[in-house]
């Protein structure tokens, strides 16, 4: 082959070569940043819908938090009306006035009326309960987001967060909400970009818009319906958020020809999030990185033209080296296969070329390779400046990343939080919801121990700790001289970061070397402190303690609602004892007979797998089952002979009469239904209102057999004793006035398993005061198939 041909081909196969590289780095470029930007644009839209949600959960507890303070109110004065609830909701809207938060509020069930914190007025004739919020409201049972509107006054979108409120007894007290102006949530969400472009969107569970860059189309728009301002591409985009779909969509915006991809995702409150990114930025950056190299592989050809034509037929020898130099790179070039290896062999191929050049004698040639070797070393330096950028891309992927696992533990400690808040309106397990508090800090602040005291008596009580390698200092800790007390004093959390230069330190174990003390503050009043221990040093942590401290605040209305709570419990059962010994002075229900019936509905109480708070609570209640006699006349009530119908009709009166006696306290609800339900029968025929089956309370069923069974064994002014054997018989075969279908089968096959427990010489029950007036069922003569021998 001639050596015109041969300088031919080394110039065509450069630039074929040349041409091919650029192509190859921008198709592989293209699709690698494309695959990168999906991903990061739908981690960024979920991280995005989790710091909404984040932020809709502080929301539902400020409602929660609100209610609970509601329903002690309610407790205190249950006949409060809106004027008198007035002061508790200023007082909760000043606390909460900058959160966002433009009003909070109640629409009372009873009358329809309103009351809010910043004192408006509704107008006359105005009831809340025909108000769309209310009955949207009502039809759920936790917290909801209600449908947003514009506020006609500042022309922002407002949102509602409202929660029905309940007595204890299912009865509907109202609606409590906050009113939460949606700009910040709105401009936050609208600032999100992409590597710096773009804008978000955010809209309700419907679709109508609540942050979009067009702000006339706020509530006027719903992204899932085509209009002059969203175009039918962007809508069908829309129509996949409504259903709650998490993808990405490209669309066009009305009067535009550039391509937007958005990144859409649902959050678990309704809200819908899409980050909005536009291709052109993408697309105009590679383009722009394939024009710089083709152009310069273009000028670099030219210029080796010009060396190369004057001279080209007296370096012949020289340019067969330049040709077999050209074949190595184009051999090597099409053996790689990832960025890292081009650029590799772009760097070896360009000290091939300098070698070559020391070799060659003609000045041109040289001038000539050195060029060529610039040219590759060029290429080389864009190759790396594309393959540094796609490790910038995935530097910028792990750090997302470890962002989505960040707020992953931020989730799961507000998760924590809000059940906490919530078992505030229900009944506690006091320790165990403190050792699950402990351990949810002790994962989330890759803590050491943490441990949990409560306030008692100007002394730090340890009530629950999580690692120390379960081995930690249990003894109370003074206010004076110890860092808890100076926080509890100061009121503010204390960060030591070592505790060996701390003189007022008290330890809890000899391995913790930093510690931080947060108090436990409700409405201002200290009930405790929370303390976290780190076995290596650690600074003071602003996130950490922006993590905690809600914790803290929700930890502590946790323990001062037990603290309430406990102390109405023990109230009432003092008045009950009171009630009780009333009971046994007014008639001949002796305290001996009032203990067994207590002792009796205590170990029925416990077959049944009830709770031991309720096995207590029925063996006090079930002293308490004939109250209602002390309306009844003596005349009537120590009667020798038989009852007249009138009089009968009278002393079936005391049900309702101790029923009404104990009032409508809610700690008492068990005991007005022993009053009123512990003469219903089985089959319907008790009374007083004819109950049948499992219409009747668990407890007036379990009081019924205990009473029947302890009457008919004790001497009246009416009747004598019965044997124990005799009582049996009575209540599991019946006697033509008490029959076995008068009582439940569950309680009476426990009765009937248990026979020998109920007995005279039963040690489970041989506490308790005997019958003295009843003749002994095991003297000879005296045995029967149901007889404890």
């Amino acid at each position: 082959m001639s050596l015109r041909k041969r300088l031919i081909l080394l110039i065509l196969g450069t630039l074929v070569l040349t041409l091919g590289l650029t192509w190859f780095s921008y198709e592989r470029s293209h699709r690698v940043l494309h695959s990168n930007l999906n991903q990061m644009g739908n981690h960024t839209a979920l991280q995005v819908a989790k710091v909404v949600d984040e932020y809709v959960d502080r929301l539902q507890s400020t409602v929660i938090n609100v209610s609970q303070m509601v329903r002690l109110a309610h407790a205190q004065n249950p006949n409060a009306k809106d004027d008198d609830l007035a002061p508790l909701f200023q007082q909760a809207f000043s606390v909460n006035k900058g959160k966002g938060i433009v009003d909070v509020f109640m629409g009372l069930e009873k009358d329809g009326s309103f009351v809010d914190g910043t004192g408006w007025r509704e107008p006359e004739g105005y009831d809340c309960r025909r108000r769309p919020w209310y009955r949207e409201t009502i039809r759920g049972r936790g917290p909801i987001l209600t449908t947003p509107y514009l506020d006609m006054i500042t022309g922002r979108p407002v949102v509602s967060v409202t929660l029905p409120l309940y007595e204890e007894t299912g009865t509907l007290l109202g609606v409590v909400g906050i009113d939460v102006d949606l700009k910040p949530l709105g401009d936050m969400v609208a600032r999100q970009q992409l590597l710096g472009e773009g804008y978000g969107i955010l809209t309700d569970a419907s679709g109508s818009l609540l942050a979009y860059p067009d702000p006339k189309a706020l509530l006027e728009e719903n992204i899932s319906a085509p209009s002059s301002r969203l175009s039918p591409s962007l809508t069908a985009i829309g129509r996949n958020m409504v259903a709650r779909k998490t993808g990405f969509g490209d669309f066009f915006a009305p009067g535009s020809r550039d391509p937007m991809r958005a990144f859409y995702a649902p959050t678990r409150s309704g809200l819908l999030v899409a980050i909005v990114f536009p291709r052109k930025a993408l697309d105009t950056y590679l383009r722009s990185l394939a024009l710089e190299s083709v152009w310069g592989t273009l000028g670099t050809l030219v210029l080796v033209l010009a060396l190369l034509v004057p001279v080209v037929w007296g370096i012949r020898r020289p340019l067969i080296s330049l040709l077999q130099t050209s074949e190595s790179i184009q051999h090597q070039l099409s053996q790689t296969a990832t960025f890292e290896d081009v650029a590799f062999s772009l760097q070896r191929l360009t000290k091939d070329i300098q070698n070559q050049t020391e070799k060659v004698r003609v000045p041109e040639i040289q001038k000539l390779l050195g060029s060529l070797g610039q040219t590759l070393q060029v290429i080389s330096q864009q190759q790396e400046e594309i393959t540094a950028y796609i490790e910038e891309t995935t530097a910028m992927n792990n750090t997302l990343e470890d962002m989505n696992f960040a707020l992953q533990q931020r989730e799961r400690i507000w998760s924590r939080t809000l059940d906490v808040s919530r078992a505030v309106t229900g009944t506690m397990d006091f320790y165990k919801e403190l050792r699950h508090i402990a351990d949810t800090v002790h994962q989330v602040a890759e803590a050491f121990g943490v441990s949990i005291c409560t306030l008692e008596e100007e002394r730090l009580v340890p009530r629950t700790f999580v690692g120390y390698e379960n081995r930690t200092y249990l003894g109370t800790i003074p206010l004076q001289n110890s860092v808890a007390g100076r926080a509890l004093d100061r009121k503010q959390p204390i960060w030591v970061p070592r505790v060996d230069q701390e003189t007022e330190y008290v330890e809890f174990h000899p391995n913790v070397v930093s510690e931080v003390e947060i108090p436990l503050l409700h409405y201002g009043e200290t009930v405790g402190v929370l303390d976290i221990g780190f076995d290596q040093e650690r600074q003071p942590d602003a996130k950490l303690l922006e993590t905690l401290i809600p914790v803290a605040s929700a930890l502590a209305g946790f323990i001062h609602a037990s603290r309430s709570q406990k102390e109405i419990r023990n109230s009432y059962r003092y008045l009950a004892d009171k009630l009780q010994n009333i009971t046994g002075i007014y008639h001949d229900e002796t305290a001996e007979h009032l203990e067994r019936v207590g002792a009796y509905c205590r170990l029925m109480a416990q077959w049944l797998g009830r709770s031991p708070q309720e096995r207590e609570d029925i063996a006090l209640f079930s002293r308490l089952h004939d109250i209602g006699k002390i309306r009844i006349p003596l005349s009537i009530l120590a009667k020798p002979s038989a009852l007249t119908p009138e009089e009968m009709e009278v002393m079936r009166q005391h049900t309702t009469w101790g029923a009404e006696l104990l009032g409508d306290a809610r700690w008492l609800r068990m005991a007005r239904n022993i009053c009123l339900c512990h003469h219903e029968k089985w089959d319907g025929s008790g009374y007083p209102r004819g109950l049948r089956g499992e219409e009747i309370p668990w407890e007036g069923q379990v009081v019924a057999l205990a009473d029947i069974y302890d009457a008919l064994r004790a001497k009246r002014v009416y009747k004598g004793p019965m044997p124990h054997a005799e009582v049996a018989r009575v209540i599991l075969e019946g006697d033509g006035r008490t029959m076995p279908n008068h009582f439940s089968p569950t309680i009476q096959a426990f009765f009937a398993d248990n026979i020998y427990t109920w007995a005279p010489s039963s040690t489970k029950l041989s506490c308790l005061p005997p019958h003295p007036q009843s003749p002994r069922n095991d003297q000879p003569g005296s045995h029967s198939p149901l007889s404890p021998e």
